[in-house]
């Protein structure tokens, strides 16, 4: 054989290799988009600092929501919603909803009905709309147990306000107030990723939004720029009537005031 013949061949192999190669480049890439949950997890971990256990953990009960919302069509939109999430499901939610291509899939896969698409209300927890909630809150709990074998959402994952007996309290009182706790003087320490603080004394079961506030005008942030991380690693979110207790904390905690990373 000559050397033409054999350079020839080494060539034409050479390229069908690089073509393999790039094959195999491509089929990874579109694994990767393909795979919502590795997807969303990267997003968490970002946006909440979640390592692999509590993400692992929170997006169980996501799928074991969505299960309840599919089963009782419980799609809101223009029909009033029935089922309402734990606070760590919530974002979770809000962070799968962003990335809408997948979500879409994922609505029509897990309803088994094309088109089908789960709405979220981002108003659904105002003060105006609490009884609403709290009765929500109650048929969730409800479902929940039904369809897992008596299980309770777990507290954790879920919020203090998914336990079955402040359900039932709530479901018996017309303005739904929340269950009291001793109120007491704690001071609560919040720094952000630069190396700023500033601590505040606070009342426990007292709203303390108008203390975060103040604390992004200090750091020089606005508030929808910023994620608020509690001391366990879990999403702060709070609202005008929100409380330290409600999120667990206590004297001497620490909030991280993290920058929000911008996606498409």
């Amino acid at each position: 054989m000559s050397r033409r013949s054999r350079d020839g061949g080494g060539k034409s192999q050479s390229r069908k290799r690089g073509s393999g190669d790039l094959n195999s480049s491509s089929k990874r890439k579109r694994s990767e988009h393909d795979d919502w949950i590795a997807r969303l997890r990267r997003v968490c971990a970002r946006e909440f600092q979640w390592n692999h256990h509590l993400f692992s953990r929170v997006l169980f009960e996501y799928l074991r929501f969505m299960t309840l919302k599919a089963n009782v069509k419980d799609t809101g939109g223009d029909k009033p919603l029935r089922l309402s999430p734990g606070r760590l499901v919530d974002c979770l939610w809000h962070m799968h909803i962003l990335d809408s291509y997948h979500y879409a899939r994922f609505c029509a896969q897990i309803a088994e009905e094309n088109g089908c698409f789960f709405h979220h209300d981002p108003l659904g927890n105002c003060d105006e709309n609490k009884i609403e909630r709290n009765a929500r809150v109650a048929t969730t709990c409800l479902a929940y147990r039904a369809r897992y074998d008596g299980e309770k959402p777990p507290t954790d994952i879920w919020g203090v306000e998914f336990n079955e007996d402040f359900a039932d309290a709530a479901r018996s009182e017309e303005d739904a107030k929340e269950a009291k706790v001793p109120n007491s003087a704690i001071r609560i320490l919040l720094e952000d990723n630069v190396g700023n603080r500033l601590q505040w004394k606070l009342q426990s079961q007292k709203p303390f939004l108008y203390a975060l506030e103040a604390s992004l005008a200090h750091f020089g942030y606005e508030l929808n720029a910023v994620a608020f991380i509690g001391p366990d690693g879990w999403p702060i979110s709070p609202t005008k009537r929100c409380t330290p207790a409600n999120f667990g904390l206590r004297d001497n905690d620490k909030i991280s005031v993290m920058e929000r990373q911008c996606g498409c």
